[in-house]
Formats: structure tokens, C-alpha cells, sequence
């Protein structure tokens, strides 16, 4: 950036990096620089020891960058969670991580992939969903920097999505897979109030990655941009306006799943169908618990970096005041929906336990019946065993017709005993309860009885004695 004028870009390879930064004029004219604002896509080891070693950058500027949380790294803490708001707040750079989201043509094979890039960034799929919608892991960061003669501004951004994925099938190594994706819905909108024009056209954000996005929006500058000596407010205007729209996406991907997710009235026999799906929408709703946990320390905070900035540099405060207020939206519509999602996480617990219940009852009424034919052909088969000792009593013998005479009555007997009627059998424990209790009375008449003339004839004796 030169004088007055508008940003010029130019493409510089890691090589030629250190003597870029060294040469106080462009080489198109012999006026000074005033600043220079690094724009590195898909950070690798090579740039971080280039950068870290001519500017003097924080090294939790890269770890906060590059750190993305993983399954089983319980032993790790991530820089955000392990570093203190007094020991952040001072610092000149900033890390906001957001989510993209991603439609793909086919269901891929695994709910966790990993994209095409130096950085690991998680790509979660979401299961149920119509299209299948992926969540894809990103990161900005910007760092700002006074250097020789003018200031310098560092903003890291991760590639594009391309449709080369990976996952982890349980091997030593990752298997590759490609996979056609495309940007929910089209992509974020832009928040231009006025469009930027072309040649006769109206022109818009690429969308495709947000260095080309950040090589848009820096055609003209940010609101009440210093260009003697900005501020790192002014550096991340755009990269907080663009995650705010990605944040507003995020937010209708919420949306679906809590329709998809809302359960009707319909009968139980549909639900028995349906036991498999319960259960996996009883792990995604589960997942979600987790994941907007996540969401809201990221919205945290980035609203508590804007609040810092609006605290710190009168300035900004008229450009962080509606950042705040959009993120602030954000942050309340993520609440909502989370609350609405965790409300049918018991929903869905109760159908699985009421539907385990309803297949528990058929599976009983499946064992009685078998029970009650077992009951039938066992009596059966032992008469048939007892008149098979003698020939006399089998088919065409003259005293077949005892056989049914016997196994009949015992049949009935035998199912009787087994499940006897309720009533008969409570009328019969009530007449036994009775009986017990008529007896246990008539005893205890005879003991007061016995115990009274004891008592009189004890009295007779002593009076017997006093007349003596």
C-alpha cells in the first residue's frame, strides 16, 4: 500500500519473501511503503520459521492456527482453552475459528473425514441429512506488526475446499477418497451495502476459499482505515464479516436438523420400524450437544476479542459496534436452536425406551404362546409314551379309545394348573384367608375363655383363704 492510493496485489513465493519485506519502495515507483498486508493461504513449516524468525511472531499466534481439536487427544489441550483472557488480551493477532458448510452428491463412507490440506481440518457429516451436509473446519488469523519503516499485517487462511478427502479405516495410514462437494446453499451472501462493480457488472465474492474472498473485499478498503498506522480491528474487518456470514449458514444447517429431528404423532407400530433410526438420532442429537458447546466458545470468544477492540481504540468503536451486534445475533440463534435440539435429546430417549418396551411385550406374548403349545403336546407325548408299551391300547387296538380318555382330561388339568383364572384363583386364596382368619378368632375366644376362669377360680381360692 503506497501513499493515498488504492491496494495493489502481488504474488510473492516463500523464497523471495524475506527480501520483499526488506525493500522499503515498489519497485513500480519511488514512493514509499506505507504497509504491507501478507495474505498466506494453506500455512506450511517452511513459512512459519521464515515469518517467525524475521517478524519475531508470538508462537501461539501459529499454535492457535494450526491446533485443531482430535478424538482420543484427551492428554492435549488446545491453546484457547489452556491460555487465560489476561494473558490473550494484550496480544497483537487474533484467531477465529469458524465451520463452512458443504453439501455432497453421495453419502461418504465415514461421518468424519479429513480435507486436502497441511493443516488437519475435520470435515463432520452430518447422518439423516437430505442433501448429506458436511461441516468443514476452518481457521483466520491475523497478526499485525510495526517493521523497519512501515507497518505489516498477517492474515493466515486455509485453502479452498477440493473434493480430495480422507479418512482413517482403523489402518496405519489414511485412505484417500474423492468426494464432489459444494457450498451449502450457495454460500455465505455478501454484506456488502453496495456491491462492488466491474466492467458494467455487479461483482461478487469468489466463495470458493477465503483468500480470493479477502483479494475481493481488499479492492477497496475497510470503514475508517488508518493507513499511517491501522489497527488489527482494521486488518480483520473483512475475515470477522466474512465468519460472520459463514456463522449465519451454520445456523440454517441448525435449523434443518431440528425439523428433521421433530418427532409426530404416529403410531407405535411405525416407531418399531424404526428402532435403528431412533437410535442413531439419539447419537446425533448427542453429537450436537458437543458440538454447540464448541460453537459457543468459539462465539465467545470472538465477541470478546470485538469488545476488547471496542474498548480499546475509540476509533473502532463505530466499526465494532454492528460486528458486535451481528455477533451477538448469532450467539442468541445458536442458543435457540440449541436449546430446541437439546429439548428433543429426552424425546427421543423416552420413544427408544417406550418402543424397547412395546418389542419386549411382543417378544413375551411370542415365549406365552410357545409356552401354551408346549403345555399342549407334552401331556400328549406322555401318554403317548405310556400307551406305547402295549399294543392293545395303539391305533386299531381295541382300547384305543382309552387313550383319548386319559390324555384329554390330563391336557386340561395340565393347562389349569398353568395359567389358572385369575378370578377362580384370588376367590380361592380369599376363601383360604378367610378360613385362617374365622380359625385364628375361634382360638383366641377359647384362650380368653380358659385365661377368665383362671382368673375366677384364683379368685375363689383367696377369698377361701381370707374366710380361714
Amino acid at each position: 500500500m503506497k501513499g493515498s492510493l488504492k491496494p495493489f496485489k502481488e504474488a510473492v513465493a516463500i523464497n523471495n519473501l524475506r527480501a520483499k519485506l526488506m525493500a522499503g519502495f515498489d519497485k513500480g515507483g519511488d514512493e514509499p511503503l506505507q504497509g504491507r498486508l501478507l495474505i498466506i493461504e494453506d500455512l506450511t513449516r517452511d513459512v512459519i520459521e521464515e515469518l517467525g524468525d524475521m517478524l519475531n511472531i508470538d508462537p501461539l499466534f501459529f499454535a492457535s492456527h494450526i491446533h485443531t481439536p482430535r478424538k482420543g487427544e484427551a492428554d492435549f489441550q488446545s491453546p484457547d482453552t489452556s491460555t487465560l483472557p489476561s494473558r490473550t488480551r494484550p496480544r497483537d493477532f487474533a484467531n477465529i475459528h469458524y465451520h463452512r458448510s458443504l453439501t455432497f452428491d453421495v453419502n461418504p463412507p465415514r461421518k468424519r473425514l479429513l480435507r486436502q490440506a497441511n493443516i488437519d481440518r475435520k470435515v463432520m457429516i452430518l447422518p439423516g441429512s437430505t442433501p448429506v451436509i458436511g461441516l468443514a473446519q476452518h481457521c483466520v488469523s491475523i497478526y499485525r506488526i510495526d517493521y523497519t519503516s512501515y507497518w505489516i499485517g498477517v492474515v493466515l487462511v486455509d485453502p479452498p475446499i477440493r473434493g480430495t478427502y480422507f479418512y482413517d479405516d482403523g489402518g496405519k495410514s489414511l485412505v484417500q477418497v474423492n468426494l464432489r462437494s459444494s457450498l451449502y446453499l450457495g454460500g455465505y451472501e455478501d454484506f456488502l451495502d453496495e456491491p462492488l462493480l466491474g466492467e458494467g457488472e455487479i461483482l461478487s465474492p469468489p466463495r470458493r476459499g477465503l483468500l480470493e474472498d479477502l483479494l475481493y473485499y481488499w479492492t477497496s478498503l475497510p470503514p475508517h482505515f488508518n493507513t499511517a498506522s491501522p489497527s488489527l480491528m482494521s486488518f480483520s474487518y473483512y475475515p470477522v464479516r466474512v465468519v460472520a456470514a459463514e456463522w449465519v449458514k451454520y445456523i440454517t444447517v441448525m435449523q434443518t436438523s431440528i425439523k428433521q429431528y421433530e418427532y409426530s404423532n404416529k403410531g407405535l407400530s411405525d416407531f418399531l420400524d424404526e428402532l435403528q433410526k431412533l437410535h442413531s438420532d439419539l447419537r446425533v442429537l448427542q453429537s450436537w450437544r458437543r458440538r454447540i458447546m464448541s460453537t459457543k466458545q468459539k462465539l465467545k470468544a470472538t465477541s470478546r476479542l470485538l469488545r476488547s477492540w471496542q474498548a480499546g481504540n475509540s476509533d473502532d468503536s463505530e466499526t465494532v459496534a454492528p460486528m458486535l451486534e451481528d455477533y451477538r445475533y448469532i450467539a442468541g440463534s445458536v442458543n435457540e436452536s440449541g436449546r430446541r435440539l437439546e429439548d428433543m435429546l429426552p424425546v427421543a430417549a423416552s420413544l427408544v425406551q417406550i418402543v424397547d418396551s412395546q418389542r419386549s411385550f411382543a417378544e413375551t406374548t411370542n415365549i406365552t404362546r410357545l409356552t401354551i403349545l408346549a403345555l399342549v403336546f407334552v401331556p400328549l407325548t406322555f401318554v403317548s409314551s405310556l400307551f406305547s408299551m402295549n399294543a392293545t391300547n395303539g391305533p386299531g387296538g381295541p382300547y384305543f379309545w382309552v387313550y383319548f380318555a386319559v390324555a384329554v382330561p390330563v391336557t386340561v388339568v395340565v393347562i389349569a394348573v398353568a395359567s389358572p383364572p385369575v378370578r377362580g384363583t384370588k376367590g380361592i386364596w380369599d376363601g383360604f384367608q378367610n378360613w385362617r382368619t374365622s380359625r385364628g378368632n375361634t382360638g383366641q375366644r377359647r384362650n380368653v375363655a380358659n385365661s377368665l376362669n383362671e382368673t375366677e377360680l384364683g379368685a375363689i381360692g383367696i377369698s377361701h383363704s381370707l374366710h380361714k
